[in-house]
């Protein structure tokens, strides 16, 4: 059978190689927040493959790797993690933290025997929402992978460029910028961080200058200001979808969704 995630938002499904109507392959645990199954991969046992849970309010860095078990649709999570792969003769290859790990498995259970261990230093990594896969590997070991950093995860100095060329180091700590906006009456900016494998809005103060974390669940990004400068419309993936949101930086009020996409 080929096993599949049809989209962000659903258990796997699998249809026989021969074609024909699809089957659901695993079940959502709803009651502790799952929402969608990613990263089918293949074991050494034809009846179990190894997938990634996403879970409710969280990025892929919050993902968990599990066995399941195609006879009964039921999976058991086996460590946090994501994109799985089984590399013989017992060790799993994962993603965590912006990275890539390995570790060392019961063969007959998949669980951890051991900590895990980095084992790739200059590949390009998965993004926190999940939708840029880099590596592939084989259940030998043979890895190809994109060389170099993830660019939303590599600490950066925000600079100004004048028209004319001269640039300005902006007085903020480094830190892996995905992307900036800048208020209206330009004192400003607000600006997208990796935060703990989470993508999250900085407001930055230029005049005194600092900044300020704001307080979101899940995953929240490209911060785009309102004509008047007092509030702030971002996108966020807090509850598994595109949903933009807005929120009122002069008040000490929740965010409230502008705009429900659908979209996954």
């Amino acid at each position: 059978a080929i096993v599949f995630a049809p989209n962000w938002l659903s258990p796997l499904l699998a249809v026989s190689s021969e074609g024909g109507a699809t089957r659901a392959a695993s079940t959502l645990e709803v009651a502790r927040g799952e929402i969608g199954h990613w990263f089918p991969s293949p074991l050494p046992d034809p009846n179990r493959i190894l997938l990634s849970v996403w879970n409710k309010g969280s990025g892929i860095n919050d993902c968990e790797v599990a066995v399941l078990n195609l006879d009964t649709g039921r999976h058991e999570v086996l460590f946090k993690g994501a994109e799985g792969r089984f590399v013989a003769p017992h060790f799993i290859v994962f993603f965590r933290a912006g990275s890539y790990h390995a570790v060392r498995v019961d063969p007959a259970t998949y669980k951890p025997v051991g900590e895990p261990v980095g084992v790739i230093d200059d590949a390009f990594g998965n993004s926190p929402e999940g939708d840029t896969r880099q590596t592939d590997i084989t259940i030998a070991g043979t890895l190809a992978y994109r060389g170099g950093p993830n660019n939303s995860g590599v600490p950066r100095q925000l600079t100004w460029i004048s028209a004319g060329g001269k640039s300005e180091t902006l007085p903020f700590q480094p830190r892996a910028y995905n992307d900036a906006s800048i208020s209206p009456d330009g004192k400003r900016i607000a600006a997208t961080v990796v935060d703990a494998g989470r993508l999250a809005i900085r407001i930055l103060d230029l005049e005194h200058p600092t900044e300020n974390a704001l307080d979101l669940p899940g995953s929240n990004w490209y911060g785009t200001w309102h004509p008047e400068g007092k509030r702030l419309a971002f996108l966020s993936m807090r509850k598994g979808d595109f949903v933009v949101y807005w929120k009122d930086l002069t008040a000490s009020g929740p965010d409230e969704p502008l705009l429900v996409t659908g979209f996954d």
